[in-house]
């Protein structure tokens, strides 16, 4: 069976990607790995620099949402319609 997830997103990814969301299919039981995994597979290897380092590790440039509460870890299995928003990182003074 697979699920449905959103992917919305802000600031640079929305130019990057050319749109403000998608919806992703994955199996059931996916975590965001296997998420970010399959956005990489569609928008290329940049895309999933902008998430992990040079180690595979997840050290995302990005602030990662999963239904308004942040992650902070990619092993984070995911549900049914949840909305995974990719947030720009913002500075101000």
């Amino acid at each position: 069976m697979t699920m449905q997830i959103l992917v919305q997103y802000t600031g640079p990814l929305t130019h990057f990607i050319g749109r403000n969301h998608e919806s992703i299919e994955l199996p059931e039981g996916a975590a965001l790995r296997d998420l970010f995994h399959r956005l990489g597979e569609l928008h290329g290897s940049r895309f999933w620099r902008a998430f992990y380092n040079d180690v595979r590790q997840f050290q995302p440039m990005f602030s990662v949402t999963r239904n308004g509460a942040p992650i902070d870890a990619d092993d984070v299995l995911l549900a049914e319609d949840d909305r995974i928003a990719l947030v720009a990182h913002f500075a101000g003074g």
